[in-house]
């Protein structure tokens, strides 16, 4: 997956279709994409009706597995 050009032009859309293509893995329940500014540029979530993404990489609770400035991601 590439999320790097969806952030360089700022494209959430884009950004959100990369994630969405997480959906052919069944353990990965949500994955979120932070701008430079540890902010929420995007997100999937496998139930959409539970809102889960931490607010900034700040609020990441233990036990959740980050991987930042990886392209691809």
């Amino acid at each position: 997956l590439h999320s790097a050009a969806s952030l360089a032009f700022q494209d959430r859309a884009a950004a959100a279709e990369v994630l969405e293509a997480l959906r052919a893995e069944p353990a990965i329940e949500g994955a979120f994409i932070y701008d430079q500014d540890g902010l929420v540029f995007a997100s999937y979530r496998r139930d959409t009706s539970i809102d889960v993404a931490p607010a900034t990489m700040a609020d990441l609770v233990e036990g959740c597995v980050c991987q930042r400035n990886l392209a691809p991601l």
